[in-house]
């Protein structure tokens, strides 16, 4: 097994549970260090924040 295949089956082993009605639940992993998500983040950000308006106006002309 390469060293990769062993990270991510200790990642399967320590991450995985399984819920009452039998079927599991395995956190995903990353590749990625979560610090590399600064930049997409600001941006997740700014689009959520323009629906958020547009939303509140679209509610806005919609109630009397």
């Amino acid at each position: 097994m390469s060293t990769e295949q062993q990270i991510y089956e200790q990642h399967f082993v320590t991450h995985t549970t399984q819920i009452g009605d039998g079927r599991f639940v395995v956190r995903l992993p990353t590749k990625m260090d979560h610090k590399q998500l600064g930049f997409s983040r600001l941006a997740a950000e700014r689009i959520l924040h323009a629906f958020e308006r547009r939303l509140e106006q679209e509610l806005k002309h919609q109630c009397p």
